[in-house]
């Protein structure tokens, strides 16, 4: 018998992950021996949320009701859930992923999910999306190269 389940659209395959991580470990370093300072739990709250406040974003991608962020304890990977039917996120930044980049790179899956829907996780929408956070509070030169290093990898954006 098979089980299966309706009500939760399946996520597209993510055929370009590996390649968007090279790029991005190439440009920014590999953590946790990352290029960028590890920020403390309390700064790393503050920056997730000033960014996601800025009415830059909330223009963009519209206001979280609801945003967790856990410290990560327990776990090995950074990531996002994003509540498609609530619109809330939870983030979880283990020691080693609390670097803007990281950082970054999470609030940028919640960003994409927002906007386009049910998406591959590392997919075009999703690195348009990390490239726009990357220049805005990173810089131009770390944006150009990411693009530079989007391009070497084939990364699609």
């Amino acid at each position: 018998m098979k089980l299966f389940r309706e009500s939760v659209p399946s996520r597209p395959r993510d055929s370009q992950r590996a390649r968007l991580y090279r790029a991005e470990h190439e440009v920014f370093g590999v953590p946790p021996e990352s290029l960028w300072p590890c920020l403390a739990f309390p700064a790393v709250k503050r920056f997730v949320h000033a960014v996601i406040a800025e009415p830059w974003f909330r223009n963009e991608y519209g206001a979280f009701p609801e945003i967790r962020i856990k410290d990560g304890r327990g776990t090995r990977h950074a990531y996002s859930a994003y509540d498609l039917k609530r619109q809330g996120v939870l983030f979880s930044f283990p020691r080693w992923a609390r670097s803007a980049p990281v950082l970054l790179h999470e609030i940028g899956h919640a960003a994409s999910l927002r906007r386009h829907g049910m998406i591959a996780a590392h997919g075009p929408e999703f690195a348009a999306t990390y490239l726009c956070l990357v220049r805005r509070h990173l810089g131009a030169a770390p944006h150009d190269r990411l693009i530079e290093a989007f391009t070497r990898h084939r990364v699609r954006y």
